[in-house]
């Protein structure tokens, strides 16, 4: 089992919602989430929300969000269980499509499943029809009719591939002309869940809930079941060939058709809770899944694959870190800088330029800072300083701090002969002189401390 590390939002980072069950990262890096409660736009730091305006037909048509594509004109597309929009990034407008006007009047008319094709545009599979947008309308006309088939993708070079348990397999121009016959199906295509690349199809359906049916395009042949032993929610398969399921249980990542792997919080405990209604990787490799009830997370490649980060400045020694939010924190000999672990930018906080930092912790929302001969800072993440500690305005004997830790809104303050602990929320001190003077022989100075789970801590002297 790889090991890997999983960083998850929700509700309390800015999310509309904690159940998401479409996610895609644009041409510019931004990831959109679709939640039952609206489109997110992330642009790796905060959210901005798409909802239905009431008597707004620039905004979204249904809160509730199914899939999300990007068009070659960096348009976002995103089908709703009302409709099927198109935002313009630039100005934020939004236009909404009906394939038919009679739709307008449904309770619910979902638009989960759409296309994007060099060649063809974009392509909606609707009512036995096949509509293609024009742009010089700004609509949808139809290409095609009497389609009984089920529309499963469309390619580059335009051709459209269908699915039916009659006719088999097959595919058609972008006009609905068929071209060629590629295989018969075995499957029973009731609730089917799939997805295509140029080589392969992986179709999951309801009545083996657990089985996926692969064929390879190039060898035109059925390859062997696999079976995930999980309820499937999703099923796609990526550019280089590696199937994501999202599953009951939690996620189903499979290499070679025949190497699977099951993550969940059961074997990686920063793995969310609950079952996965998507799973997406982008172009980094990133593997994103869309959570029943636990919000978005993602992860980067396995932990094996260490990545150096470097300060501007040469030979700089760095003391300390601690990861806030989507940023890790260098307290170094020059200095405290910024790493955005989004977007790979360092930034130096200049308020402490030059400075010696010795220490660094944090309290989910700001840094706690030991400065070297000036005490202890407590900072936000954008580098304003919000109080300092030091032997004038508190009971510190020593202005040098060697380490800081926090836990259950405490910090723990290790220092020259002394450890202290300050509650934040009541803004009161606790000093450990006489265990500390009973406990110190040859050494002078307290270098780390570590809480127990009896609520006493471990001293390293």
């Amino acid at each position: 089992m790889s090991q890997r590390q999983f960083l998850s939002y929700n509700i309390t980072h800015g999310l509309s919602h904690n159940s998401v069950h479409c996610i895609f990262k644009d041409s510019e890096g931004i990831v959109w989430i679709g939640t039952q409660d609206g489109l997110n736009k992330f642009d790796g730091k905060n959210f901005t929300l798409y909802r239905p305006i009431s008597n707004d037909t620039t905004s979204l048509s249904d809160n509730f969000v199914l899939s999300i594509k990007e068009d070659f004109d960096k348009n976002i597309w995103v089908g709703t269980r009302w409709g099927l929009n198109k935002l313009n990034k630039k100005t934020g407008k939004i236009n909404r499509f009906f394939m038919e006007a009679r739709e307008k009047k449904f309770f619910q008319s979902p638009y989960e499943h759409f296309y994007i094709s060099k060649k063809a545009g974009i392509i909606v599979s609707r009512n036995s029809k096949i509509f293609r947008f024009d742009k010089s309308a700004n609509n949808f006309l139809p290409i095609a009719s009497n389609i009984t088939s089920v529309l499963i993708d469309v390619n580059e070079k335009g051709s459209m591939l269908f699915i039916d348990k009659e006719k088999g397999i097959f595919k058609t121009n972008y006009n609905g002309q068929e071209i060629e016959f590629v295989v018969n199906t075995p499957i029973d295509l009731k609730n089917v869940s799939y997805s295509a690349n140029e080589r392969y199809l992986v179709i999951s359906n309801a009545t083996a809930a657990s089985i996926l049916n692969v064929f390879d395009f190039e060898k035109k042949k059925w390859l062997s079941p696999i079976n995930t032993t999980d309820f499937i929610n999703q099923v796609k398969i990526t550019s280089d060939n590696k199937i994501l399921v999202a599953a009951k249980q939690g996620l189903i990542y499979i290499e070679n058709f025949n190497k699977i792997e099951k993550w969940n919080h059961e074997l990686c405990n920063t793995f969310p809770t609950g079952a996965v209604l998507t799973a997406y990787q982008d172009d980094d490799k990133k593997i994103w899944i869309g959570m029943a009830g636990a919000g978005v997370s993602y992860t980067a490649k396995e932990l094996s694959n260490f990545k150096k980060i470097s300060t501007p400045i040469k030979d700089n020694m760095i003391a300390a870190s601690c990861l806030l939010k989507n940023w890790v924190f260098l307290a170094t000999n020059s200095g405290l800088f910024r790493h955005d672990i989004i977007t790979g930018q360092i930034n130096e906080l200049t308020v402490f330029k030059g400075k010696k930092i010795t220490a660094i912790t944090h309290d989910n929302t700001n840094l706690w800072l030991g400065v070297d001969q000036e005490g202890l800072f407590t900072v936000t993440p954008l580098g304003s300083i919000k109080k300092q500690f030091n032997l004038k305005n508190a009971i510190l004997k020593s202005n040098q701090i060697f380490h800081l830790s926090y836990n259950d809104g405490k910090i723990a303050i290790s220092t020259e002969k002394n450890f202290y602990e300050y509650n934040i929320l009541q803004k009161t001190w606790k000093q450990y002189e006489r265990i500390v003077n009973s406990i110190i022989s040859n050494s002078n100075y307290i270098l780390q401390s570590c809480k127990r789970d009896d609520g006493g801590y471990w001293l390293s002297c």
